[in-house]
C-alpha cells in the first residue's frame, strides 16, 4: 500500500495510525501538530526513549498541552496526573489534542496564574465528546480539515456547532507530483488575507512507493511571534512527524521520508505579510524498501548488482533506536556520494560518512546510480542495521553479541554529569580471537585540562597494554582491539558546572576472516596469488598469511596483474598486501593501484599477509611470483663484524646484483672505487633502488643491508661490517678495530667513549659523523678532559675530529619537534708516533722541519701558565702551510689550517695545539713558542682588547731613574675590538702621593671619574673590573720622586658586574653549565648590593658544584678580606655564605686538566637597614647612634672615610659596651654581640669589644669599618669629626716643623697624630713634655722604632725612608706636648764600625738640592766616637749657615765645619754619630774616618 493511501486510511476510523491533520486541530499553544516524535539532534525521540530524562519528558508533556515553553510553570503541573499511552499512536494523538480544546486560548490560560487543570478523568470524558460530536456531524459528509481558529472562543466543545456553514477562505487540494510544481499563499506577492485555511495533499507516485518530495521555499514572509497567529505546518505521513514555520526565517530545504506531505496555511484576523512561494518536486526511486522494526532484530540489505540509473531509497521505522553500518562497499572510496542518509524527519539527504555513527529510530538511505562507478563491475554496498541497547549504568559489565551494538552514555548525557563520579564499564566477549572490539565517539565534552586531572574517560586495554586518558572534546575517535575484554573508566572531581555535554560512545564486535586468499603453482617457479573471492555479504578484517619459500632460486620477481587496494599513507593501516623477505628481515607494504608494477625480493624464502580493515573492503587482487635462478654476476652475502667483501663487475653484458646483509646487528659501509654508474638500495628492496653517480655516491648513509645493481665494467664497490653499539648508558673501550655508535632513535642517549691508557704510545681517536643529520645538530660530544662540549652538525658530515682524552661522550639531541634524530658516528682508534707536550716557560721553545719525521703525523702541545704566549711560525715555502694545522684552545675540534702566509703568528692564554700531517723534504719551517706579555710605558695610547687580551701598563719613567717625572698627562683608554669586554684591572704597585692635589690616577668611565687614592684602596694586588671603553688617567706635579703604578691587564672570559637592584635572586654559571666548562678559563664576577647602603649584605648559595680537583672556584669578601673567605673544588653539596657587607667577589679558574660539570650559584641582597657610608670631606663631624635605625639594629655597618690625607677621629659616646653583652666563657667570642673596628681595610683585621670592654678613641687617615651586632636596646653612639693633626709630609716643604696640638698650650686628649714621610730626613726634638703614663711620641723607619715620653730633649735621629711619626696624647690639658724640626737629606747609608776597625767616609753633595747624610753606628762598649776630618773642601760661609759640615750625636747638638777645613777631630758620646754635609757646590767634597774611643 502507497503511502497516500496510508494518509486517507489515517483519516478513518479504523483503528491505524492517527494523522495529524486528521481533523485539522492545530496545538494553539506553540503551534506544533503534534507528533509522536519530537527532533533532537540528528534522530528522533520518543516520550518513552531510554536517553529521555524528567526535563525532557515534561517538556514533550507541555509541547503536547498547546502551552508555550516560556508559559510551561504556569500551565502545567508537574504532579498533575497525565497518563500518556506510547504505544498506542491514536491514542496518544488525540489525548494530546484534546487536552489543546481543553486549555482553551493559549494566552488566556497563560495569564491565569494557579488555574486549576482538570483532571484526568475529566480530560477523558470531554475527548469522548468531542469524538461523538464529530463522527455525528460528518458521518454523512467528505472528510474536510477543519481550522482550530473556529472553536478559538469557545470555552468548551459543547457548544461548537460543527454543523454551519464555514465563512473562511478556503484554498489547497491534492497534488500529485509528476514536474515541479510551484504552491503560494493567496494573493501572492501580495499580502495574504484574513482568516485563511488551506491544506495541499502532495503525492509522489513516480516509481515506487518509497518515492519522495522536496520542498524548496523561494519565498516567505508570514506574521512573527510564535507561530499561534499565521503559521505554515509540514507533515510527513510516513513518519507521522510535523513541522511549524512562521516570522521571516526560510525553512531549509526539505526532503519527505516517504511518498506523502500535507501543509497546512492558516492565518487570523490581525497582522497580513506577503506570504511565501515554495517549489516542490517529487523524487523518483526505482529500488527500495520500507523496513518496520518491532523486536530487536538485525538484517542486511544492499545496493543493487550493475543497476544503470538506479535510484534506491530505503526507509527504517523502529520502535527502539537501530544503528547503521556500511559493512562493505566495493567501488572507489571517491565514489561513495553515491550513498546519502538521514536520521532527522525533516532536512536533506547528507553523504555517506563512514566515520559518524547513524542511530535513530527513522533512518532514510538512498543510493544514486553515478556515471563514474558503472565501469565496475562488482556489487556495490551493503549495510547492515543493528539493534541497540543504551547503557547508563556505573560498574556494570556488558557482554558483546554480534549482532548487537551498545551505547555508552554518561550518567546525565546530553546534559552533563555528575560530581565525585567514579563509573568503571567493562566490555567483554566470548567470541574468541576473530573478533575484535570497535568503539567510535558519537559526542565528547568533558571538562579540558592539558593533564586531564579533572574530569576523565581511560580507555583500559590490558591484552594489548594499552591505556589511554581523554578530557577536553574529541571528535571521530576510533579505537579496535583484538582483546576480549575492554575497559572504559569515568572519573569527575568534586565540581561539575553543567556547561559540558557528557560523552556517548558506539560499541560492536566484528568478525574477521582468515586465510581465505588463493595461491596456486601452475608451472615451475611460478606462482599466482589472488585475493579472496568477493561473495555478495563481504565482511571486513580479512586476514590471510601465505608462505613461498624455493631454494633453487635465488630470489623472486613480484609482478602486481591486478591490484588497486584501498590507498592509504602509509600503507599498514586500511587494506594492504604486505611481504616479508626472510633474507634480509624487511617488510614492504603495498596499497593503492600497483598494477602493472613489479618488485625483486632480496631472497628467496617470502611471505605475504594481505589484510583489509572494518571500512571500504578491497577489490580484487593478481599477484604472479617468479623465482629468478642464480647467475654468474651478483650474488648474496652475509657480513661478520671487522669483515669485507669486494663487489667487481666482470663485463657489461649482463646486470649484476648483489645483496649484502651484515651479521649480529652490525652496519655496513660502502667505499667506491671507479664507479660512475651505480642502483643501490639501503632497504636491499629492489622497489627502493635509487641511481648514484660519482658524486653522489658519497651520500649514501650506512645501513644494515644493500642492494646493489650494477652492469659497469671493472667498477669495484666494497662492502665493510663494522660492530654498532645502540645501548644508551653504556661504556665501549675502543681498541684496534674502529666501531660505529647509534643512538637508535633514542634521545636522549649518553655513550661513553675508552681508549686505552698507554703512557709510551700516543693514542687517540678519530670520530666522524658518517650519517646525514635529520636535524640541524644531531649529536652532543662531551669531552671533561679537553674541556669542550660541542656539537655534531650538517657541517660536520663526514668530517672526521680528533681528541687525545682517554674518554669522551656521545649524546644524542633532543630535539623541539616530532623530527626522530637518529645519527650514526664512526669511531676510529690511531696512533701517533711523533709528538710532544710543553710548558712554556721563560724559554723559547723551537721546533725545526729538518728534526722532525717528515713521513708521520705529529702532535705537540705548548702549555701556558695563564699568562699569553705566542706561536710564530716561518716557511720559505707556503706548501709547507697546508700540512700545519693550529688549535689555539689546545682541542682538535678548533683545529685550523694556516693562512697562506710565509710568516704566521698567534697568540694564546691556553694551550697551542699543532699538527703537522706528513710534509715532503724539500719543504722547511720552524716553528718558535715563547712567552707573550706586553708591557707598555706609553702615557697616551689606546688599546683595542679581544678575548685573548692581556698585558701591562707603567708609569712613564725619567731616563736611568724608577721615578717619573713631573708634569705627565696619561690617558690609557682600552675599547673592545668587536664588542665591548669585561676587563680586570690589577694594581700591582701604586707608588704616589697620599695628597692627590699634587698626582692623581683616575678611572673615567662614562664621562665619570674616579680617584683611586693610595689610602683608601685595599692592599696591593688590588682588583678592579670594568667594562669597555673606558681610560686610565694619570696627572703628576711631583718631579722623580714616586715610582708610579703598574697594573695588568686581562680580558674576562666570562663573568662581568652583577648590580642587585632588587631583592630576588640572580643565577651565576659555569660556561657551558649542563654539560662542562672548558679548560683554561678564568671568569670574575663582581657583585654589588646597590639598595639601599653599604650594610646591606649579599647571600651566595651553592645549589650544584662539580670540579675537578685542579679547578676552583673562590669566593671573596672584600669588606671581610682581601683572601678568599671560601674556596671550593671537588663535589659540593648545598653551602650559604652570606658577606659582612654590600659587595662580593667570585672567581673561577680552570686548567688544562680534566674538567667537569661546573657550579650552579644563586646570589641574592639581604637588606639590613642599618648603616650608612660617610664621607668627613663632605660632613666634617656627626653622630653616629643605632637608636637612629631602630629596630632594625641586628646588623648594622658603617664606613667612615677621612679627608684626603687628614686624620679622622672616632670615639664613643659611651666609652664601655653595655653589660648585656658578654663573652663566651673560655672562648674569645661574645654572648650577645660584639662590635668590630678596623682601619685596615678588612673587617678581618679589625678588633672585636664585648663584655664590659673599653671601646678605643680611634685616629686614623685610613678608611674605618665600625660594625655592629648588638641587641636594639641599650643603644651604641660614636662621634666623628675630620681634621686634626698628621698626614703625609710632602715633598714640597723639605724643612719644617711638626708639633702637638695648640703647642706650646695643653693638647686635648685622647689623640693619634701619623705623620708619614717617603723621603729621608734629619728630626731634631726640639722640645717635649709628655705623660708617660699616657703620652708617647714614636720614630719608626726600617732601622729605627724610638719612642720618646716625658721629657727627653734635645734628640737628634736620621730616619731613612719611609719613615712614620706617630704621637699618642691620652692625657687633656696638662701636658705641653712636643715641638721638633726636620729636613730632607740624601741618605748615604748606615756605617758601622769597631774597635779594631774604623769606618772611612768619601762623600759629595746630595742630588736635588738636599743634605748628604751618613749614619754611623758603634760597638757597645765604648765611651763614644771619635770623627777626625781630613779634608773638607766646603765653600767659604762666614757664619757656617748655609756651607757647612755638621756632627753630632743622638743627644747633643754638635759641632759645624765649613770652609776649606783640613784635620779636624770631633768627640761624640754615645754608639751614634751623624754627619751631615750641607752645600749646593757641586765642587764640595768630604773625607773623614770615624773612630771608637775605647
Amino acid at each position: 500500500m502507497d503511502f497516500i493511501t496510508n494518509a486517507i486510511s489515517q483519516e478513518t476510523t479504523e483503528d491505524q495510525q492517527l494523522s495529524t491533520t486528521s481533523f485539522g486541530i492545530p496545538n494553539e499553544g506553540d503551534g506544533d501538530h503534534m507528533s509522536n516524535r519530537r527532533m533532537e539532534g540528528s534522530r528522533l525521540l520518543d516520550l518513552n526513549d531510554e536517553e529521555f530524562g524528567a526535563n525532557e519528558s515534561e517538556l514533550l508533556v507541555s509541547e503536547a498541552l498547546g502551552t508555550p515553553e516560556g508559559n510551561r510553570a504556569s500551565s502545567i503541573d508537574a504532579d498533575a496526573d497525565i497518563e500518556v499511552d506510547l504505544s498506542d499512536r491514536k491514542q496518544r494523538r488525540l489525548s494530546s489534542r484534546g487536552n489543546a480544546y481543553r486549555s482553551g486560548n493559549s494566552n488566556e490560560a497563560s495569564s491565569t496564574t494557579g488555574k486549576t487543570l482538570v483532571s484526568q478523568k475529566e480530560q477523558s470524558s470531554l475527548l469522548e465528546r468531542f469524538i461523538d460530536e464529530f463522527i455525528a456531524n460528518y458521518s454523512d459528509h467528505s472528510l474536510q480539515a477543519i481550522n482550530p481558529a473556529d472553536y478559538k472562543n469557545h470555552s468548551n466543545w459543547s457548544a461548537l456547532n460543527t454543523t454551519r456553514a464555514v465563512d473562511k477562505m478556503q484554498c489547497g487540494g491534492v497534488i500529485t507530483l509528476i514536474d515541479t510544481e510551484i504552491i503560494t499563499s493567496p494573493n501572492y506577492p501580495e499580502n495574504y488575507p484574513n482568516d485563511v485555511r488551506c491544506t495541499w495533499t502532495l503525492l509522489a507516485q513516480l516509481g515506487t512507493d518509497l518515492d519522495q518530495i522536496q520542498l524548496d521555499f523561494l519565498d516567505f514572509a508570514l506574521e512573527r511571534g510564535t507561530c499561534i497567529n499565521d503559521y505554515i505546518s509540514i507533515t510527513d505521513h510516513a513518519v507521522g512527524a510535523s513541522k511549524v514555520y512562521c516570522g521571516d526565517d526560510y525553512p531549509p530545504v526539505l526532503l519527505s521520508m516517504g511518498n506523502s506531505l500535507t501543509i497546512n496555511f492558516f492565518t487570523d484576523d490581525t497582522i497580513n505579510r506577503k506570504g511565501f512561494s515554495m517549489r516542490v518536486q517529487g523524487i523518483m526511486t526505482n529500488c527500495g524498501r520500507l523496513f518496520n522494526i518491532v523486536g530487536n532484530e538485525t538484517f542486511l540489505f544492499s545496493t543493487p548488482e550493475n543497476i544503470v540509473d538506479a535510484r534506491c531509497h530505503w526507509l527504517i521505522i523502529s520502535e527502539s533506536a537501530v544503528s547503521l553500518e556500511l559493512i562493505n562497499y566495493f567501488g572507489e572510496k571517491a565514489l561513495q556520494d553515491m550513498l546519502s542518509v538521514k536520521t532527522q524527519d525533516f532536512g536533506v539527504m547528507e553523504p555517506f560518512d563512514n566515520n559518524k555513527v547513524y542511530v535513530s529510530k527513522t533512518i532514510s538511505v538512498s543510493f544514486v546510480d553515478n556515471v563514474r562507478a558503472r565501469e565496475y563491475s562488482q556489487p556495490g554496498a551493503q549495510f547492515q542495521v543493528f539493534p541497540v541497547k543504551r547503557v547508563r549504568l556505573c560498574n556494570t559489565t556488558i557482554d558483546m553479541k554480534p549482532n548487537m551494538s551498545f551505547i555508552i552514555n554518561s550518567s546525565n548525557y546530553p546534559n552533563g554529569y555528575g560530581d565525585n563520579e567514579k563509573c568503571l564499564v567493562t566490555l567483554q566477549h566470548p567470541m574468541g580471537e576473530e573478533y575484535i572490539i570497535k568503539l567510535q565517539f558519537i559526542k565528547f565534552d568533558i571538562e579540558e585540562h592539558p593533564d586531564c586531572i579533572f574530569d576523565n574517560l581511560t580507555i583500559i586495554d590490558d591484552g594489548e597494554n594499552f591505556h589511554r586518558t581523554y578530557c577536553g572534546t574529541v571528535r571521530k575517535e576510533t579505537y579496535k582491539t583484538k582483546s576480549q575484554e575492554l575497559k572504559l573508566y569515568f572519573q569527575s572531581d568534586y565540581r561539575n558546572v553543567f556547561v559540558y555535554e557528557g560523552y556517548s560512545i558506539y560499541a560492536r564486535i566484528h568478525r574477521m576472516r582468515k586465510n581465505e586468499c588463493v595461491l596456486t603453482n601452475s608451472q615451475s617457479n611460478v606462482w599466482i596469488l589472488k585475493s579472496p573471492p568477493l561473495p555478495y555479504v563481504y565482511q571486513g578484517f580479512t586476514v590471510c598469511d601465505i608462505k613461498i619459500e624455493e631454494s633453487s632460486v635465488q630470489r623472486f620477481k613480484i609482478i602486481f596483474k591486478k591490484f588497486n587496494l584501498e590507498s592509504k599513507s602509509p600503507c599498514t593501516e586500511g587494506d594492504y598486501l604486505s611481504v616479508t623477505d626472510k633474507f634480509i628481515n624487511n617488510t614492504k607494504s603495498y596499497c593503492g593501484n600497483m598494477e602493472g608494477e613489479s618488485v625483486m625480493t632480496a631472497g628467496n624464502d617470502i611471505d605475504f599477509k594481505f589484510s583489509s580493515d572494518f571500512y571500504d573492503s578491497a577489490r580484487e587482487f593478481e599477484i604472479e611470483v617468479r623465482g629468478l635462478p642464480s647467475s654468474n654476476c651478483g650474488g648474496n652475502t652475509i657480513l661478520a663484524p671487522g669483515t669485507n667483501v669486494n663487489l667487481r663487475v666482470s663485463t657489461n653484458e649482463e646486470e649484476c646484483v648483489w645483496v649484502v646483509k651484515s651479521r649480529n646487528s652490525s652496519t655496513l659501509v660502502l667505499d667506491f672505487k671507479r664507479v660512475s654508474d651505480v642502483r643501490i638500495s639501503q632497504s636491499a628492496m629492489y622497489n627502493d633502488l635509487f641511481s648514484y653517480n660519482a658524486r653522489t655516491v658519497n651520500f649514501i648513509d650506512p645501513s644494515d643491508r644493500y642492494m646493489v645493481v650494477s652492469n659497469e665494467e671493472r667498477a669495484v664497490i666494497q662492502v665493510n661490517s663494522y660492530s654498532t653499539y645502540s645501548e644508551c648508558e653504556t661504556e665501549l673501550e675502543v681498541k684496534k678495530r674502529p666501531i660505529i655508535v647509534t643512538n637508535g632513535g633514542i634521545a636522549p642517549c649518553p655513550i661513553t667513549i675508552k681508549r686505552p691508557q698507554n703512557k709510551k704510545e700516543r693514542l687517540a681517536i678519530r670520530y666522524t659523523l658518517i650519517s646525514l643529520p635529520q636535524i640541524t645538530c644531531p649529536v652532543r660530544i662531551l669531552d671533561r678532559e679537553d674541556g669542550t662540549a660541542s656539537k655534531l652538525c650538517s657541517s660536520d658530515w663526514k668530517k672526521g675530529y680528533i681528541t687525545t682524552s682517554t674518554e669522551f661522550s656521545i649524546d644524542s639531541i633532543l630535539h623541539s619537534s616530532d623530527t626522530v634524530n637518529n645519527y650514526m658516528v664512526f669511531i676510529d682508534p690511531i696512533k701517533f708516533t711523533c709528538g710532544s707536550s710543553y710548558n712554556v716557560q721563560e724559554d723559547k721553545i723551537i721546533l725545526k722541519s729538518k728534526t722532525l719525521d717528515h713521513k708521520t703525523t705529529c702532535v705537540y702541545r705548548f702549555k701556558s701558565d695563564g699568562n699569553r704566549i705566542a706561536l710564530d711560525i716561518a716557511t720559505s715555502n707556503k706548501r709547507a702551510l697546508n700540512t700545519i694545522s693550529v688549535s689555539t684552545d689546545g682541542s682538535f675540534q678548533s683545529l685550523k689550517g694556516l693562512s697562506d702566509d710565509i710568516t704566521t703568528s698567534l697568540v694564546t692564554k691556553k694551550e697551542f695545539l699543532v699538527v703537522i700531517e706528513p710534509f715532503s723534504r724539500s719543504v722547511s719551517f720552524v716553528i718558535q713558542v715563547m712567552k707573550d706579555l706586553p708591557v707598555t710605558d706609553l702615557c697616551n695610547t689606546c688599546l683595542i682588547v679581544g678575548l685573548e687580551s692581556q698585558g701591562a701598563v707603567v708609569t712613564p719613567t725619567s731616563k736611568n731613574l724608577n721615578a717619573y717625572p713631573g708634569g705627565l698627562n696619561c690617558d690609557v683608554k682600552f675599547e673592545g675590538k668587536d664588542l665591548n669586554r669585561t676587563v680586570a684591572l690589577e694594581f700591582q704597585k701604586i707608588d704616589i702621593p697620599m695628597n692627590t692635589s699634587l698626582d692623581t690616577l683616575t678611572i673615567v668611565k662614562e664621562g665619570v671619574e674616579t680617584i683611586i687614592h693610595p689610602t683608601r684602596i685595599s692592599p696591593l694586588p688590588y682588583t678592579l673590573l670594568l667594562e669597555t671603553p673606558f681610560s686610565v688617567k694619570f696627572k703628576s706635579r711631583s718631579n722623580e720622586e714616586y715610582e708610579g703604578y703598574k697594573f695588568g691587564y686581562n680580558v674576562i672570559e666570562c663573568g662581568g658586574i652583577l648590580t642587585l637592584n632588587e631583592e630576588k635572586t640572580t643565577t651565576i654559571k659555569s660556561p657551558g653549565y649542563g654539560n662542562v666548562y672548558p679548560t683554561y678559563t678564568e671568569c670574575f664576577w663582581h657583585i654589588e648590593a646597590n639598595i639601599t647602603n653599604i650594610s646591606d649584605r649579599i647571600q651566595i648559595k651553592v645549589k650544584k658544584l662539580n670540579l675537578h680537583r685542579s679547578d676552583k672556584l673562590e669566593i671573596i669578601d672584600p669588606l671581610f678580606s682581601h683572601s678568599p673567605i671560601y674556596t671550593f673544588t671537588g663535589i659540593v653539596d648545598e653551602s650559604v655564605i652570606t658577606t659582612v657587607g654590600n659587595q662580593l667577589r667570585v672567581i673561577f679558574k680552570s686548567d688544562s686538566n680534566k674538567v667537569s660539570d661546573g657550579f650552579l650559584l644563586e646570589v641574592k641582597p639581604i637588606l639590613s637597614g642599618c648603616g650608612v657610608d660617610i664621607d668627613t670631606a663632605t660632613v666634617g663631624e656627626g653622630t653616629i647612634s643605632t637608636l637612629d635605625f631602630f629596630p632594625n639594629t641586628d646588623y648594622c655597618l658603617f664606613r667612615i672615610r677621612p679627608s684626603e690625607g687628614k686624620v679622622m677621629l672616632l670615639e664613643p659616646v659611651v666609652k664601655r659596651m653595655p653589660e648585656s653583652i658578654r663573652r663566651i666563657p673560655n672562648n674569645s667570642e661574645c654572648k650577645d654581640g660584639s662590635v668590630i673596628l678596623s682601619d685596615k681595610g678588612f673587617l678581618s683585621q679589625g678588633k672585636a669589644y664585648c663584655n664590659e670592654e673599653s671601646l678605643p678613641v680611634v685616629m686614623t687617615t685610613q678608611d674605618l669599618l665600625l660594625l655592629i651586632k648588638t641587641p636594639a636596646l641599650p643603644p651604641l653612639e660614636f662621634r666623628f669629626k675630620a681634621g686634626g693633626c698628621g698626614g703625609e709630609i710632602s715633598n714640597e716643604n723639605p724643612i719644617g716643623s711638626l708639633s702637638s696640638p695648640n703647642h706650646p698650650d695643653p693638647f686635648h686628649g685622647p689623640m693619634t697624630c701619623t705623620w708619614t714621610s717617603r723621603t729621608a730626613m734629619l728630626v731634631a726634638v726640639k722640645y717635649i713634655d709628655l705623660l708617660p703614663e699616657t703620652d708617647y711620641l714614636n720614630l719608626t723607619d726600617i732601622n729605627h722604632n724610638v719612642t720618646l715620653a716625658g721629657n727627653a730633649y734635645p734628640y737628634y735621629i736620621l730616619l731613612d725612608m719611609p719613615s712614620v711619626i706617630t704621637f699618642v696624647g691620652g692625657s687633656t690639658d696638662v701636658r705641653m706636648g712636643f715641638e721638633l724640626d726636620y729636613e730632607f737629606v740624601d741618605h748615604q747609608g748606615v756605617w758601622n764600625v769597631d774597635f779594631a776597625q774604623p769606618a772611612m767616609i768619601v762623600g759629595w753633595p746630595g742630588t736635588q738640592h738636599r743634605p748628604s747624610a751618613w749614619h754611623v753606628v758603634g760597638p757597645r762598649g765604648g765611651r763614644g766616637l771619635t770623627i777626625m776630618v781630613w779634608a773638607a773642601y766646603i765653600p767659604s760661609d762666614p757664619d757656617c749657615s748655609t756651607h757647612f759640615l755638621h756632627v753630632g750625636g743622638v743627644n747633643e747638638e754638635g759641632e759645624r765645619v765649613c770652609g776649606g777645613a783640613g784635620l779636624r777631630t770631633i768627640h761624640v758620646y754615645g754608639r751614634e754619630a751623624i754627619l751631615v754635609l750641607h752645600t749646593t757646590s757641586p765642587l764640595a767634597v768630604l773625607a773623614a774616618s770615624v773612630h771608637v774611643m775605647a
